[in-house]
């Protein structure tokens, strides 16, 4: 007999939903920052330059893709983006110096580090130029694509980082090219180097000291500044510095003071800190007659990942105007206190300026059937008492009783799986107590939810265990590797159907096999999320975006399960959904090139493989037709895509 059914309660079906309600949902108005809106049935619009009637659908976009065979996942970059950014961030200190009074200019410099990929360079030299913007190099590869980008005469190129005789020649060729170039000391034994191969070239760079600041922000990369910081001079060293060049007559090269405080710091206060104490180095070095021009505060400055506006780590308590308005008023106040001219002020913001640009698409392959969607089987007894516990438990859940039922649920599979072992249970038995539960879980964890009452840590916990497991097209490891290395937060929401009720709790799957190859922790302004809500696949393609993915995830994806790097296209958006789609220089690499990047030879492998094709075909384990079809196999997946199609 048929002892259970489904269980009705707790469940919602799809309602039609508004726009302000889908972007609540996802938090589209908050972490997008002007760029994405929900459009006409239910589409996510991207809006490059922020002005509402500038805007392309992302889901067409999508269509338009593939139609020029084109496959999920891909990288979508939109160039407009990285002027806009550099436009708020130019605007911003512009501002803060007009309404301080403030004598002196902004300088700012993109550190390469952040993304080197050659689309977005492009880009932000295009943008940077009218408005000064100009790079900084850490290593021999980015000081040679700075001075090989296109930037004009004049720029301030800062080369920062570990170098050697090489790297310095380098440097000293950009100051021959017209730039203006600043060798930043990092270690005391460096500036002997810097002065060594300028006297051979005859050439002479402008000296920059990078100081070892107390100071040191706050988030996850709170440590790589501070005293415990591995670049940098002490106090001690500086002066040495100082004395050394002036006793070597290179003290009027002494033009740029150097801090970093941290990456994405997440309070304001801590910039505040990190300022005040390089503007109290710059004015004493001042007072002490050296004509330094320029005090580099660095990078940090954070973009909001989750929309909450706090100090968390995956967002930030400040506006990038706030930012500008605390480095120039606090550099202008030490100053005038020391009674000093003020320096030029240059930033290293990276972050800030290219994580909006890129996000990756990707669709939902499928959703792991979950127990309680299992049929159930037939007894043909009574069950055990416990299973009919379980079914009556499932009847009584409800808002007010959802935490009792919980509770009783957690004790009686417990004794479900003690009596399975003790062989008093049979599978079928097993079976049916195990669906009820899944079943109870799922009406308990939607109860909780809607209660209006603080949802207590053991149901956030079964929120995570419950909830759909959606099997993305998609390696986290190449994508956003942040995510599994330490726990950085990427908005994540569909861009169709968003006019639909997501019905689902889900967390997401890659395709990798890995255990890690998952995400399971999503953005929110009030608290982070042990799931995301979805909704229910219905036969037809399930599309899904990871946003402000544009720093640090493009160089820093790696080749696990060698699922390599994916399409990417450039989009130019001129209307209302009015765009040109350019797919880009670096295009998703077939399985050939990936094997081959790690010494795998296509001819070896070949060979290989049909040596023993004829092998089996000579044992009889295989017919001709049978040989032939395991060939075309082969090359399929040799020269097709490593991702699913």
């Amino acid at each position: 007999m048929t002892v259970a059914t489904k269980s009705t309660k707790g469940r919602r079906k799809s309602r039609p939903m508004e726009r302000h309600e889908a972007e609540e949902t996802y938090g589209i108005h908050r972490w997008g920052a002007g760029y994405f809106s929900v459009g006409d049935g239910g589409h996510l619009r991207v809006h490059p330059t922020k002005e509402p009637d500038v805007w392309v659908d992302l889901h067409d976009t999508v269509t338009r893709m593939k139609r020029r065979r084109v496959r999920t996942p891909f990288v979508l970059r939109f160039p407009q983006m990285i002027a806009t950014q550099l436009r708020e961030l130019h605007g911003a200190f512009g501002n803060a110096i007009r309404e301080f009074g403030y004598a002196g200019r902004y300088r700012g410099v993109f550190p390469v580090k952040v993304n080197q990929m050659q689309p977005f360079i492009h880009g932000l030299v295009e943008a940077s130029i009218e408005l000064g913007h100009s790079l900084e190099a850490g290593t021999k590869p980015e000081l040679a694509m700075a001075l090989s980008s296109g930037l004009p005469a004049g720029s301030l190129i800062v080369c920062n980082g570990y170098k050697d005789a090489a790297y310095v020649d380098l440097a000293l060729a950009g100051v021959q090219l017209g730039y203006d170039v600043v060798v930043v000391v990092e270690k005391f034994h460096e500036l002997a180097l810097v002065m060594k191969c300028a006297d051979k070239a005859g050439v002479r760079p402008y000296i920059g000291l990078r100081l070892k600041v107390h100071a040191r922000g706050t988030g996850k990369w709170a440590r790589s500044g501070g005293d415990a910081s591995k670049f940098g001079l002490t106090t001690y060293e500086l002066l040495a510095a100082v004395d050394e060049m002036r006793a070597q007559g290179w003290l009027d090269q002494l033009k740029l003071l150097h801090m970093h405080i941290g990456s994405q710091i997440t309070d304001i206060r801590r910039i505040k800190q990190g300022v005040l104490e390089g503007a109290r180095f710059y004015a004493t070095l001042r007072e002490k007659g050296v004509d330094v021009r320029y005090l580099d505060v660095g990078g940090g400055l954070g973009v909001d990942y989750d929309g909450s506006r706090t100090a968390s780590d995956s967002s930030v308590n400040y506006s990038v105007q706030e930012y500008a308005n605390d480095v120039v008023w606090n550099v202008k106040e030490i100053c005038e206190e020391a009674g000093v001219p003020v320096p030029d002020i240059v930033t290293e913001s990276g972050r800030a300026i290219s994580a909006y640009h890129a996000m990756t698409i990707f669709s939902v392959d499928e959703a792991q059937t979950k127990a309680s969607e299992v049929p159930l089987p037939e007894l043909d007894r009574d069950p055990d008492r416990t299973v009919l516990d379980l079914l009556a438990t499932a009847r009584d859940v409800g808002p007010k009783s959802f935490m009792e039922c919980y509770h009783d649920t957690v004790a009686l599979v417990e004794q479900l799986h003690m009596l399975f072992n003790l062989g008093q249970l049979s599978l079928e038995e097993r079976a049916i107590g195990e669906a009820t539960a899944a079943r109870i879980y799922r009406d308990v964890v939607y109860y909780a939810k809607t209660s209006g009452r603080r949802v207590p840590e053991e149901i956030e916990e079964l929120e995570q265990d419950i909830a759909t497991k959606y099997v993305c097209n998609l390696s986290i490891f190449q994508s956003m590797p942040d995510f599994w290395a330490i726990g950085q937060l990427f908005p994540i929401c569909p861009i169709h159907r968003l006019l639909e009720a997501p019905t689902e709790w889900a967390t997401l799957c890659d395709i990798t096999c890995d255990s890690d190859g998952k995400i399971d922790k999503f953005g929110d302004v009030r608290e982070d999320q042990d799931a995301i809500r979805l909704h229910k696949l219905d036969g037809k393609p399930y599309h899904l975006g990871a946003f402000l993915l544009g720093a640090y995830q493009d160089v820093m994806g790696n080749f696990h399960n060698l699922l390599g790097e994916t399409d990417e296209a450039e989009v130019v958006v001129t209307g209302p959904d009015e765009a040109t789609i350019k797919l880009g220089r670096c295009r998703g690499q077939t399985t050939v090139e990936v094997l081959e990047q790690f010494g795998h030879r296509r001819r070896e492998m070949q060979a290989r493989f049909v040596e023993r094709l004829d092998e089996a075909a000579e044992a009889d384990h295989m017919t001709e037709q049978q040989r032939r079809r395991a060939l075309r196999a082969f090359r399929a997946v040799m020269t097709g895509r490593p991702y699913l199609l």
